[in-house]
């Protein structure tokens, strides 16, 4: 017996280590038992009781309980005391509702006593149902109070009698206590909208324009034809070539489109006579700047004006054909080159 006791008091501070819970709590009750007719006591008598337990999750408590009750004998003036210590596993539904239906089983012992000493203990077991009507809870969820109303079937081995079963209704109330506080919800923000992307980056700006290029005024180089050709002649005489190799050397280093040369003659002779000699003293100046000088025959244009374009004006130098007249007229005699569009 003694050994069964301690078994049962050890049990109890072994509820906090087997789960933390949500909840301790106890539950004093009274009631009535019903005991087997065997024992020939009386039919019903009161009973009274204390729980301990602790809620175990969402679905169990280990409770531990003890219950006692004195009932007249039927035969003599003696009591029958009977002591009972259970530890009990319940299983409940709806935990968190007002009304939480379970179903409890269990096992321990029962002191029974008639009359005078000594008694015996026996093992027993038990089952029942019964239902926690919660009457108050606080905001946290930590503590309530319950009314619970108990029907327990216990059956007793005493041996020689065989099994005997006894039954017992009570009503207690439970307050529990000391639960943990369910954490506070976490505000969860919206997301954030994604930020805008981003503009797209600027075009560019345009290269700037090429500088325009540079544009070298016309070189001009105007031969004599009195002194860089024999009268009547087409052949560049070294006066005309000393001007012509440095008009050439002037153009090195330079880019040009075209070199333009014409010739000219005075008023002086017929129009064929002087149309073909001015043609023949710029195709004379073209010869030499590619034959001599090296240059680009297909940018150089050799034409020929004859009396065209005058310096001199008319009436300037008299009609008649004079000395004074041919001396006059000299200017219109020449081999005028032109480079144009030329830049560095």
């Amino acid at each position: 017996m003694k050994r069964i006791l301690w078994l049962c008091a050890l049990a109890l501070p072994a509820l906090a280590a087997a789960d933390s819970g949500d909840e301790w709590y106890v539950s004093p009750s009274v009631g009535g038992i019903s005991p087997d007719y065997r024992r020939h006591l009386a039919d019903q008598d009161w009973l009274f009781g204390l729980g301990i337990g602790r809620e175990l999750g969402q679905i169990f408590n280990l409770e531990f309980n003890a219950n006692g009750t004195r009932i007249i004998n039927r035969t003599d003036t003696h009591y029958y005391s009977g002591y009972g210590y259970s530890l009990d596993l319940l299983a409940v539904g709806n935990r968190d509702g007002w009304l939480s239906p379970y179903v409890s089983v269990g096992a321990g012992v029962l002191r029974d006593d008639f009359g005078p000493p000594p008694g015996s203990t026996n093992f027993m077991t038990e089952a029942g149902i019964g239902v926690m009507w919660t009457l108050w809870r606080n905001a946290t969820h930590t503590s309530s109070f319950a009314l619970r109303p108990d029907i327990k079937a216990r059956f007793d081995d005493p041996g020689k009698d065989g099994h005997l079963i006894d039954y017992i209704a009570t009503m207690g109330f439970q307050f529990s206590f000391g639960g943990t506080p369910p954490p506070k919800p976490i505000a969860v923000l919206a997301p954030l909208p994604p930020p805008p992307p981003p503009p797209p980056p600027p075009p560019p700006p345009p290269p700037p324009p090429p500088p325009p290029p540079v544009v070298v005024a016309p070189r001009r180089l105007i031969l004599s034809s009195d002194t860089s050709f024999a009268f009547g002649s087409a052949i560049v005489r070294p006066a005309g070539t000393m001007a012509l190799d440095q008009f050439a050397q002037d153009l090195q280093g330079t880019t040009y489109h075209h070199i333009h040369v014409v010739g000219y003659t005075d008023r002086i002779g017929s129009d064929a006579y002087n149309q073909r000699l001015s043609e023949q003293r710029a195709q004379a100046v073209k010869d030499y700047l590619v034959q001599t000088r090296g240059m680009d025959a297909s940018k150089i244009i050799a034409d020929g004006k004859g009396k065209a374009n005058p310096i001199t004006k008319p009436g300037e130098c008299g009609e008649k054909r004079s000395p004074a007249t041919i001396a006059c007229l000299q200017p219109d005699r020449r081999v005028e080159l032109e480079v144009a569009a030329t830049a560095q």
